[in-house]
């Protein structure tokens, strides 16, 4: 009797339509800081005349477990753990830094020539740097910086791309940002250099698959 009614209560789970999924992912990322301040989590710095958004994309998943349920409610029907990192980039793949620039007062330069990337005791050469400024999507309308640019809009962000010529690394190696004669305006002080520290990360997501979208 007990295998008839397991049998039954199967037949009539798997006749409901799936519900969703809910899911939950960490892992870990390089977050910028300066001086003796904490690691932004936001990865906005705020300087005099300027804030700078930094985000090395070097992001890496080291968790994530999910189920996926049949409605009334979400009854779990499949779970799944995964241990194994995963990488927000491919092996070998360069090193690039996004930097979405915010000025307050007109007259800044940026040399994307005289930017300097420390790693451990290494020098990291930058291969080439991309900026979009204006509406529309940035991924769709960069353009290389071939010289020093200035930067005079005060209504908008400037949104580069830096590419370094060595491959990504992972958030525990310790790099330095130097932006200090790369990105200066005559009236004010320099750029303090940026660091960058590893810290964890962690999400919950979830999608309804009756409504057929997240």
């Amino acid at each position: 009797m007990k295998r008839i009614v397991l049998v039954w209560l199967g037949l009539v789970l798997a006749a409901l339509p799936l519900g969703g999924c809910l899911g939950y992912v960490r892992g870990v990322e390089s977050v910028p800081y300066f001086g003796e301040n904490q690691p932004e989590a936001d990865k906005y710095l705020d300087f005099s005349g300027v804030s700078i958004y930094v985000d090395v994309k070097n992001t890496t998943t080291t968790h994530e477990a999910f189920w996926i349920g049949r409605e009334v409610p979400l009854l779990p029907v499949y779970l799944s753990v995964r241990e194994k990192p995963t990488f927000g980039w491919k092996l070998g793949d360069p090193l690039q830094i996004k930097t979405i620039v915010n000025i307050q007062r007109p007259g800044f330069l940026f040399d994307p020539a005289q930017l300097v990337l420390t790693v451990g005791e290494q020098e990291y050469a930058l291969k080439s740097a991309l900026v979009h400024h204006g509406p529309g999507p940035a991924e769709a309308e960069l353009k290389p910086v071939a010289k020093p640019m200035v930067l005079d809009d005060t209504s908008g962000p400037y949104q580069f791309t830096l590419i370094f010529a060595q491959p990504t690394l992972p958030p525990q190696e310790i790099m330095i940002l130097d932006l200090s004669r790369a990105l200066r305006h005559p009236e004010l002080p320099g750029l303090p250099k940026i660091h960058f520290s590893k810290v964890s990360w962690s999400r919950w997501y979830s999608r309804d698959f009756s409504a057929g979208k997240p």
